[in-house]
Order: structure tokens, then C-alpha cells, then sequence
């Protein structure tokens, strides 16, 4: 197999004709990391390696060509101890932990993408090998019938189907069997997880509790702890995670094996009410509850790492504040207010803008559907009573623009609006419209209903043009 590496921007590629050559390989890899790693510090590497057959002789690589000449149970076993070398190898080297996640979420991709193929070309192989094995059990039972009688065909063919289903039951067990120390490891690894969370939570606390109280120099161990937990609870749950997928799919691979296996015997396990076995549906759910737990915990960690971390930085700015004279602590709020004030006035004119934006129009009436300008408009009014207390503070500028567009908002709901209403139900009128929906507009706007009104109108104009 040919084995590649990519560490930082260097790429080496080597040939690796045995297992044994794997210590020359990462020997090899282990030069190109040193380049890029000239401190722990800073190293800053990632590993990517992919498997290859060597009789396949092509660049790139292909999961369906190296499946088809391999077989996919073993690529799926050499993909599985290729990654575990590649995070070992990290590991040893003493690589910041962000290194050793980017590798993961790598590989993590890549292997759901080689169990979804091996699953797909996995059930084109059943399916074929189905049709050629019921063909040939059809022309043997007619030619034994022919020859012998049915009664003693059927019982020639009920002894073969006995001994099938032994050796198929068999099968099963021995792949249930090679399957199960890898099932034991990741359940051993989980509870032994599943158990460190209130550690992990405990330790995040601490963290919290002793950064509140933090000096600038106490901070900076702080954060080295908050990296620490970071990558522990991301390293070890992504390769939890790839692991039970693993088992998983070897779990349900031997378990269609076995189910198609059966299949054939179908009418006969049938007739006798034999058990169909499956011994995989537990372990599979199993499988899915540690991906699903471990997939959560880690979100849930990473959102309270990065909360604490925040309020280090919150810390550690007040304090670099704090400690400054009054001209810089002058400075910093002032650059706060106008960076606040300019993001108010940014909403401002972006709500302006929204307000004389041109409503669309039903097709063929030409009428525009005024609904939506008439809640922008509302909700623009809603900033009059804000900017009301500001005074000299930061809205002010904002403010000022809103003091300026107010009246023209106002005099668009009392005089333009009712307006348009009603020269659009004079238009509907006369467009066909059902006359009960136009007086109903016109009812609206004599009592001072206008949103109503414009309900209403919108509805009849969108009905009107549908028609």
C-alpha cells in the first residue's frame, strides 16, 4: 500500500509494501513534523493519511478501488489502525491539542464517507449474489423432482437447507465473535468517560470561581487549564465517537450478512418457526447512545469553555483598564461610545432605508400590497419614545435622523394611506372583485380601522389576482 502525509505544507509520499514497514513510514513523517514543529510551542501540524492498494498503480486514491481490491472489511480495519497510528503519533510528539482535533474531525469525515460506501457496494453484492444462488437452487429442484419424486426432493432439499443454516448460523458467530473485543473497549472507554463529566464540570467551575478573583498575572495559567480541558474533552470523545461507528458498522455488516444470507430459507424457516437471530440490535442502539451522548457532552463543553473564556477576557481587559491612567481609561470609553454610537445609527438607516422600499404589486391590477410597509412603519414609530431619553448620550445621532423621518411616517398612516385604500377598493370594484370584500375595506376606513382595513385590502387584492 502506499501511505501519504500531510504535515503543514510539506507532503512526503512513501511505499509501505508490508505492516512492518509502518515504523520506517512514520520515521519518515516524523522529519516532515520536526520541520514544522521546531517547539511544542510552536508545531503546528495536522496529519491526513490515506491507504492505498499498490497494485491499483492510480493517483488519487479511491475507497471504491481499494475496497474492490482489498475487500471492505479490511479496508475498513486498515483505515481504523492507520488513524489510531496517526493520533498516537501526534500524541507523542507532545502536538498542541488543536492539531490532534483538526486530525480527528478529519478522519471523522473521511470514515463516515467509507462505511456509507462499503454499506452501498456491501448491498449491490447481496443483491446479486441472491439472484444467481435462488436461480441455481430453482433448476436443482426441478431437475431433483423430475428425477426423484417430489416428497423425496423436498426432503433432500429440507437436510440441505438444515446444514445451510448451520454453517450460516456459524458464520455469524464467528463475525459476532471477532466483533466483540472491539464492542468490550469502546464500552470500557465510555463508562470510564461517561464518568470524568462531573470531574470535567467541577473543574470548569473551579476555573470560573478562581478567575472572578484573578490577578493579570494569575489569568494566564487560567487559560492554559481552560486549553487543557478544551482538548481533552474534544480528543477523547471525537475517537470514542469514530470507534463506535466502527462497531457499529461491523455489528450491521454481520448482521445483513446473516439476514441474507437466511433469506433463502426463507419458506422453510417459516413453515417450521424457526428463530431468525439477531443478536446485533442492542449493541448497534448501544453504539448509537454513545455517539449521541459523547457528540452532546462535547458541544455542551465546548459552549462553557468558551463562556469562561470569555469572562477571562472580560477580566483581563478590565484589569489592563483598570491599571491604565485616567487619560487611557478616557480613551477606551470613548472608543467604546463611538463604536456604539455608530452601530446605532448604521440600524437607524437601515430602517429608513426599509421604510420607502417599494412594496411589491399583484400582477395585472398593478395595486401594491401594503401590509408590510405598514409594520415597518409601526415598528419605526416604536423608536420616537427611545429617542426621547437620550439626551446627549449615544443615540443622539441616531436620533436625530429619527426625529427627522418621524413626521414623514406619520403624515404617510394618516393622509397617503387611507388614500391609497381607497382608490385600490375603487379599482378592485371595477376589476371584478366581490363587492361584500370591497365594502368591507371601505367599512373599515370609515371607522378609522386601518390596519383593518389594510388587512383586509391585502387579502382581496391577493384573491383577485389568484382569480
Amino acid at each position: 500500500m502506499v501511505t501519504r502525509g500531510n504535515a503543514g505544507t510539506g507532503r512526503g509520499s512513501f511505499e509501505v509494501l508490508t505492516a512492518a514497514d509502518k515504523d520506517h513510514v512514520l520515521d519518515e513523517l516524523r522529519s516532515d513534523v520536526e520541520s514544522f514543529c521546531p517547539s511544542v510551542d510552536a508545531c503546528e501540524v495536522e496529519l491526513s493519511l490515506a491507504i492505498c492498494a499498490p497494485e491499483l498503480q492510480t493517483e488519487p486514491c479511491s475507497f471504491d478501488r481499494i475496497g474492490e481490491a482489498a475487500g471492505w472489511e479490511r479496508l475498513v480495519e486498515l483505515w481504523s489502525d492507520a488513524q489510531r497510528d496517526q493520533v498516537a503519533f501526534l500524541e507523542g510528539r507532545n502536538v498542541n491539542a488543536h492539531w490532534v482535533a483538526g486530525t480527528l474531525r478529519w478522519q471523522r469525515e473521511q470514515q463516515t464517507r467509507l462505511l456509507d460506501n462499503a454499506a452501498e457496494v456491501v448491498a449491490a453484492v447481496h443483491q446479486e449474489r441472491d439472484r444467481v444462488v435462488d436461480g441455481t437452487r430453482t433448476r436443482l429442484g426441478e431437475m431433483g423432482a423430475a428425477v426423484r419424486g417430489e416428497e423425496v426432493a423436498r426432503l433432500a432439499d429440507t437436510r440441505w437447507a438444515i446444514r445451510d443454516l448451520e454453517r450460516i448460523t456459524a458464520r455469524y458467530q464467528d463475525a459476532l465473535d471477532r466483533v466483540r473485543p472491539l464492542y468490550t473497549d469502546v464500552a470500557k472507554r465510555f463508562a470510564m468517560y461517561r464518568e470524568g463529566e462531573s470531574a470535567a464540570v467541577t473543574w470548569l467551575q473551579d476555573i470560573a470561581t478562581r478567575a472572578s478573583t484573578a490577578d493579570l498575572a494569575g489569568l494566564t495559567p487560567l487559560k492554559g487549564e481552560l486549553a487543557a480541558i478544551s482538548g481533552d474533552e474534544n480528543r477523547v470523545p471525537q475517537q470514542l465517537i469514530m470507534d463506535a461507528q466502527r462497531v457499529r458498522w461491523e455489528l450491521a455488516h454481520a448482521q445483513a450478512e446473516y439476514d441474507q444470507a437466511i433469506a433463502h430459507h426463507a419458506a422453510i424457516i417459516d413453515e417450521r418457526s424457526w428463530p431468525r437471530l439477531d443478536h446485533t440490535a442492542a449493541p448497534r442502539g448501544g453504539m448509537d447512545r454513545i455517539v449521541g451522548y459523547a457528540s452532546d457532552r462535547m458541544r455542551r463543553v465546548n459552549d462553557a469553555v468558551r463562556e469562561v473564556f470569555d469572562g477571562v477576557r472580560r477580566r483581563e481587559h478590565a484589569l489592563v483598564l483598570v491599571s491604565a491612567d485616567q487619560q487611557t481609561r478616557d480613551q477606551v470609553r470613548a472608543a467604546a461610545a463611538a463604536r456604539t454610537e455608530a452601530a446605532f445609527l448604521d440600524q437607524v438607516t437601515a430602517r429608513m432605508t426599509e421604510l420607502w422600499e417599494a412594496p411589491p404589486t399583484v400582477p395585472g391590477l398593478n395595486l401594491p400590497l401594503l401590509a408590510g410597509r405598514v409594520r415597518v412603519m409601526r415598528a419605526f414609530l416604536q423608536l420616537e419614545p427611545l429617542c426621547a431619553e437620550a439626551g446627549g448620550d449615544w443615540r443622539k445621532p441616531g436620533c436625530l435622523r429619527v426625529a427627522g423621518e418621524v413626521a414623514k411616517v406619520q403624515r404617510y398612516l394618516s393622509q397617503t394611506l387611507p388614500f391609497t385604500l381607497r382608490y385600490g377598493a375603487r379599482k378592485l370594484r371595477l376589476a371584478g372583485a366581490p363587492e361584500v370584500d370591497v365594502a368591507a375595506i371601505e367599512a373599515e376606513l370609515t371607522a378609522g380601522n386601518l390596519d383593518a382595513a389594510v388587512h383586509r385590502y391585502d387579502a382581496a387584492l391577493r384573491a383577485a389576482g389568484e382569480g
